[in-house]
């Protein structure tokens, strides 16, 4: 269903708000929360098999791997980031609901978000899994910029797209190597 890869996770209660590292932090304990669509590194997550059908999540702008606070099982503990250390707090499974895909920790317990609200900035929680749609995500591969080789006499450009669920936007800007496109 899910392959080891990168990927943009967007909530099936909004489909403009993703999965993503609050300040785009690099540290221990960094919230996670659903946040507006912004082609940041914080909203774009390594996904990489950890055996027996288990993965580990970790967000493009860290090392860090998505965890349980305190490896509690219960209901309404925070989901933040921490350091790998191979623990089933920091494994993941994937089902098919009826409304998306379910991330279940090796707790048995899925990420929520806080008061089923789909506001930006709300926090997500780990959760007795409900079958609601803040407990469904929507996997979109992220985009991988290649080269197209275009040059002019003075500059090469750069196009690279964050594939932003529901429009696909394109970001353009001046860089000194080779001209991209995905």
């Amino acid at each position: 269903m899910i392959e080891s890869g990168t990927y943009v996770i967007a909530s099936k209660k909004d489909p403009y708000k993703m999965l993503d590292m609050a300040s785009a932090s690099t540290s221990n304990g960094g919230n996670a929360q659903l946040y507006d669509s912004n082609g940041t590194d914080a909203q774009c997550w390594r996904i990489r098999s950890a055996g027996d059908g288990w993965y580990t999540l970790t967000p493009c702008n860290s090392a860090l791997r998505l965890d349980i606070a305190n490896g509690s099982g219960s209901s309404g503990v925070n989901v933040q980031q921490w350091s790998g250390d191979g623990s089933k707090v920091q494994r993941w499974r994937f089902s098919m609901g009826e409304k998306g895909v379910q991330i279940v920790s090796a707790l048995g317990t899925v990420p929520d978000a806080w008061g089923a609200s789909s506001e930006s900035g709300t926090n997500v929680v780990a959760y007795k899994y409900n079958g609601t749609a803040v407990q469904a995500w929507r996997f979109v591969a992220a985009a991988t910029p290649s080269m197209i080789g275009y040059q002019n006499d003075s500059r090469f450009f750069q196009v690279s797209s964050w594939e932003r669920v529901g429009f696909g936007l394109r970001n353009l800007w001046l860089c000194n190597a080779f001209a991209y496109r995905d």
